[in-house]
């Protein structure tokens, strides 16, 4: 299994803080606000001169000689960064020990019981309202601590026990990122969460439902909710009539109308989706993405992102697979999420489109 962080539900995921744009495929992860930035700024070198750290490797303060710090370092004291599961810790379960059929519905007892909250947090993590994202981040960081000690109060099947402490220790680090939203001093804290891949499912938590004969995970809400899916064909703009500059830009390519609903719980005021085009046999033939800017989206509403495609590789019977999204909210903060292929299959509108 690779490095990373699981989610309570499922995936493990790298530790990436500053990926770049999900779809829109240029610019910085998160679209800082000026002015909390300058803030921030001040106060960090305020606090490196107190402290005698350094930047840009030369030393400002006191002068002397220690272990140097960078401007960015002295940014972190200020806004913190998640506190995940050491490997020293000790996620060994205590107690009486559990039949093949008692462990089971225990086992959906114990993350059933943290499942609603942390979907909560992700979509919160989204939504840009910085109240909302602490309050929520606080929540899923108590429901996961029930769902440890729920997990660790029984011993469990040979044939499971080490699934379960992988999955403990996953929940401990998933709860370290929950503390850090409901810390937070800017929404930032949101956008960096959501870089992670949430959205994929645990191998340790299907192998233990594979075990003990259990129904597949749950996934977790996405944020954004394809809704249909519709190749239209090499576009024209001449036969919009609506003189649209973005659209007139498609002209020439082969263009997949896809309809989404927003679950962001903020007006968002751009979104973007990353696909791949596969072939038939299953293979990628390219990413695709398609952006829809310079709107405003509430939760629920509906809006349509057209996905170009190049008319050379897009050939009768393929098939996209979503690998991503991407929202802006609040103050222009980004939220890229990578989608795993596990969680790609759980989507509908996608799982029977083919090109025409």
């Amino acid at each position: 299994m690779g490095k990373g962080i699981r989610n309570g539900n499922g995936g493990r995921t790298n530790d990436r803080r500053a990926r770049g744009k999900t779809g829109a495929a240029s610019g910085a992860a998160t679209r800082r606000h000026p002015v909390r930035d300058v803030i921030a700024a001040a106060l960090a070198v305020a606090l490196a001169a107190g402290a005698g750290y350094a930047v840009g490797g030369f030393s400002i303060g006191s002068g002397e000689s220690s272990s140097e710090r960078c401007l960015n370092d002295a940014r972190l004291d200020i806004v913190g960064q998640p506190q995940t599961a050491s490997y020293t810790d000790d996620f060994t379960a205590r107690g009486t020990k559990l039949t093949k059929a008692e462990a089971g519905p225990y086992y959906e007892q114990a993350v059933n019981q943290s499942w609603q909250k942390i979907d909560d947090a992700m979509l919160a993590a989204t939504g840009g309202d910085l109240p909302a994202m602490r309050s929520a981040g606080a929540s899923a960081a108590d429901a996961i601590d029930g769902t440890i000690e729920t997990l660790l109060s029984h011993t469990w099947p040979a044939e499971v026990d080490n699934a379960v402490e992988q999955i403990a220790r996953d929940y401990a680090d998933l709860r370290g990122y929950m503390r850090y939203m409901a810390s937070a001093v800017d929404e930032d804290a949101g956008g960096n969460t959501m870089m992670l891949e949430f959205y994929s499912f645990s191998k340790a938590d299907v192998y233990l439902r594979g075990k003990l004969g259990l129904d597949a995970p749950r996934p977790h809400t996405m944020p954004l909710e394809i809704r249909s899916v519709e190749d239209i064909g090499v576009y024209d703009a001449s036969t919009d009539g609506d003189g649209d500059a973005d659209k007139a830009a498609l002209t020439g390519k082969r263009v997949v109308r896809v309809t989404v609903r927003s679950r962001v719980p903020a007006v968002a005021t751009e979104i973007s989706l990353k696909f791949a085009l596969r072939s038939s046999t299953g293979r990628t033939v390219d990413s695709v993405w398609g952006t829809s800017e310079r709107i405003a989206l509430a939760k629920g509403q509906s809006a349509v992102v057209d996905v170009p495609l190049e008319p050379t590789l897009a050939k009768s019977g393929m098939g996209l697979q979503l690998r991503g999204l991407a929202a802006s909210s609040g103050h222009d903060v980004d939220h890229n999420m990578d989608i795993a292929d596990d969680y790609a299959r759980t989507v509908v509108p996608l799982s029977d489109f083919r090109l025409k």
